[in-house]
């Protein structure tokens, strides 16, 4: 699923995919942690996908945007609950403080809602403890 969410990564400057290392060394070079691709896909949305919990905690404490949104205005939490982690939910709704619960993407659906339309129960459950 990640695939057809992500299209093209090429363009971004982190390696979400690969290693913690990698990306604390493109960070070190001053790498833009917002940078976003043709479809406007953050670092930290690929991290997301991916549930790379060290990747997504350290993008964050590096200043990533958690309200940037896609082309289709899917923010991290839109990106990390439909693909059903939820560890990553978790992690970004202690950071968000739960901000990102509500927002809606362009199709106005919440995270809550892609969680349920891909039956990304973990996802859901995670979303539903964060939210209190």
């Amino acid at each position: 699923m990640a695939g057809r969410l992500i299209h093209d990564t090429s363009h971004i400057p982190s390696p979400t995919s690969s290693n913690l290392r990698g990306a604390e060394m493109l960070i070190l070079k001053n790498a833009n942690v917002d940078h976003q691709n043709r479809r406007d896909v953050t670092p930290l949305m690929v991290a997301a996908t991916e549930s790379h919990i060290p990747v997504i905690d350290l993008l964050i404490r590096h200043g990533a945007d958690l309200t940037r949104s896609d082309y289709n205005s899917n923010n991290v939490l839109h990106y990390a609950a439909m693909c059903g982690h939820p560890k990553s939910v978790q992690l970004i709704g202690v950071y968000s403080q739960n901000k990102l619960v509500g927002m809606q993407n362009r199709h106005g659906k919440t995270p809550g809602d892609l969680a349920a339309d891909t039956a990304t129960v973990n996802a859901l459950l995670a979303l539903a403890s964060s939210d209190q």
